[in-house]
């Protein structure tokens, strides 16, 4: 029964410490993109990584638990917030919203192939195709 215990007190601790970490293209590896950085970037509002490459931001799917995760901690928005903020600027014609992939996977190969790009994966899921900027 300890045994038990102790292998789902293990399990449940590792899904609670993964995280989110909020990658970059490795040509981007020295650029400094920090929380506020990327905040901006999510919310059109910088155009360009600090080290002077075209911005290219990649959200995970609507409705999943990263993406919640990530617009309540780095960019300070609920979805429907989020939703709401890229309608306005469509309507206005003053922007479009980053665009959506279904998978960790997918940012991942999306930041790996683009100069510029950031995205946001689950920390368990870094290997050396991409640089991770932060994480929370």
């Amino acid at each position: 029964m300890k045994l038990v215990i102790a292998v789902l007190f293990s399990f449940f601790t590792s899904l609670v410490m993964a995280g989110t970490s909020v990658i970059i293209n490795p040509a981007d590896a020295g650029s400094g993109l920090s929380k506020g950085d990327a905040k901006k970037i999510f919310l059109g509002k910088m155009k360009s990584l600090p080290s002077g490459a075209k911005a290219q931001p990649i959200d995970q799917a609507a409705g999943s638990a990263i993406r919640g995760s990530f617009l309540d901690t780095v960019v300070g928005k609920s979805e429907s917030q989020y939703k709401s903020f890229w309608a306005k600027k469509v309507f206005t014609g003053k922007g479009k919203p980053p665009a959506e992939k279904a998978s960790d996977a997918e940012v991942k190969a999306f930041v790996a192939s683009t100069p510029g790009a950031v995205g946001y994966i689950d920390s368990g899921s870094l290997d050396g195709t991409v640089t991770e900027a932060f994480a929370y």
